[in-house]
């Protein structure tokens, strides 16, 4: 989550000089959608479930390479 600023509402003076509070806001860095399957989850083969955790290891990997 990011931390941004909330004005108060117009209905509302600012009680605090001016300020505005701080807030913790969900950020979903452009994802449309559900981030859930559509459909039910499929079994797959322990081959199929190897390959995946490869996939996900090297995500994980090459998002600390070239993030941070």
């Amino acid at each position: 989550m990011q931390r941004r600023q909330r004005a108060p509402p117009a209905s509302q003076p600012a009680q605090d000089g001016g300020r505005s509070e701080d807030v913790e806001v969900q950020f979903s860095a452009g994802r449309l959608g559900s981030a859930a399957p559509a459909g039910p989850p499929a079994r797959g083969t322990a081959e199929d479930e190897e390959r995946l955790e490869r996939e996900h290891f090297w995500k994980v990997i090459n998002a600390f390479r070239y993030y941070g």
